[in-house]
């Protein structure tokens, strides 16, 4: 026999291997055995139980979140379908209020050029086209970046949509 003391788990009984061969029968020690086998199982059975409950509880966990994941794609899916529709609309306004701009390339850049010169300069060109064209038909008039290092193109924003044809 070996010699020590051995424990299994702090519910079951600590065995004394040295003295106990002296001390008690074969039954005495199957007896034993047998209250320490029972109150393994129980350990056993109660860890197990406990480990169950938990992955319950973990499950429960997962779902919950599996759930906030696909209501969370459902969302974001629904959030760029909007974001689509709202580019679409953004587009289209974009371009109806470029249906009152009339854009004028050739028009030479003049030192301390202001809106007044602009203005001016467009109504003379609209003169010699025989469009009719008034100051007050004009929203706002200015120089647009050009893309290259030539003369800058001149936008002009009318009040009145009828007068864009006439161009």
């Amino acid at each position: 026999m070996s010699q020590g003391v051995y424990a299994i788990e702090a519910h079951c009984v600590a065995v004394n291997i040295d003295n106990f061969g002296a001390m008690a029968s074969k039954e005495e020690i199957k007896e034993l055995l047998k209250i320490q086998k029972s109150e393994i199982e129980k350990v056993i059975t109660d860890n197990t139980n406990e480990l169950k409950e938990d992955l319950m509880q973990m499950k429960k966990m997962w779902e919950g979140a599996i759930a906030d994941v696909i209501l969370t794609r459902e969302k974001i899916e629904s959030l760029e379908f909007e974001n689509v529709e709202l580019t679409k609309r953004i587009q289209e306004l974009e371009q109806r209020s470029r249906i009152d701009n009339i854009i004028i390339t050739g028009i030479k850049k003049s030192e301390d050029e202001d809106e007044d010169d602009l203005l001016r300069e467009v109504t003379a060109l609209a003169q010699k086209l025989e469009v009719e064209l008034n100051p007050y038909d004009v929203n706002t008039i200015h120089r647009l970046p050009a893309n290259t290092q030539g003369i800058h193109p001149v936008i002009v924003k009318l009040n009145n949509r009828s007068k864009s044809p006439s161009w």
